[in-house]
C-alpha cells in the first residue's frame, strides 16, 4: 500500500476532496496463463479507517482487510457497484495489453461499506477501482425483486384480460 492523491469521482464517493491523499492499493490481477486477461484494481481506503485502524495498512492475516473490520465492528459489511464504459488512459491501454484506441475500458466501481440508516449515514469503508478490456469482460450479476414485488401472486382473472367496454 501506498498514499496517492484520489481522483475527483472516487473522492466524491468517500466524501474528501479531490487531490487528498489516501492509503491505496494498487494491483494487477488476471490469469497469468492468458496475459491479456487482466485487470486494475485500485483500493482506495477510507481515511476514517487508516485513522482508527492504522494496523489495516499492514500485513491483515487470514481474511485480510475485511475480516479485520467485521471483527473491529462488530457487523458485517455490505458492498454495491457502480459499473460504466469509457475509454482507457494511455497508461490504462499499456498495463491492460489493450489497443490504445477502439476498444473501451470497462470499469466497476465497487463501495464497501458498513450499513446505517439510510445511504447518508453509511460508513464507506473502502472505494476499489476496477478496470479491464470490456472486448474481453462482460460484468454479470443476480437481480434481487423488490419488497412489492412478491412471489407468489394471485392470478389475474379473465376479466382483467377483456378489453373495457366503452361507457357512453
Amino acid at each position: 500500500m501506498t498514499c496517492a492523491a484520489v481522483p475527483a469521482d472516487v473522492a466524491d464517493v468517500l466524501g474528501v476532496e479531490p487531490g487528498t491523499e489516501l492509503t491505496v492499493r494498487r494491483r494487477i490481477v488476471g490469469d497469468p496463463e492468458v496475459p491479456e486477461h487482466r485487470q486494475l484494481a485500485d483500493s482506495w481506503i477510507a481515511e476514517w479507517v487508516t485513522e482508527e485502524l492504522p494496523t489495516l495498512t499492514r500485513n491483515t492475516g487470514n481474511g485480510g482487510m475485511y475480516d479485520r473490520l467485521e471483527e473491529w465492528e462488530k457487523k458485517p459489511l455490505q458492498w454495491r457497484e457502480e459499473v460504466s464504459a469509457r475509454m482507457p488512459s494511455p497508461d490504462e491501454a499499456e498495463s491492460l495489453l489493450m489497443p490504445q484506441t477502439g476498444v473501451p475500458l470497462l470499469r466497476a466501481i465497487r463501495i464497501t461499506y458498513f450499513a446505517g440508516r439510510g445511504r447518508k449515514s453509511e460508513r464507506i469503508v473502502e472505494v476499489q477501482d476496477i478496470r479491464m478490456s470490456a472486448a474481453l469482460f462482460a460484468v454479470g450479476y443476480p437481480l434481487s425483486r423488490g419488497p412489492s414485488a412478491k412471489w407468489p401472486v394471485v392470478p389475474a382473472s379473465s376479466d382483467y384480460y377483456r378489453a373495457s367496454e366503452p361507457t357512453d
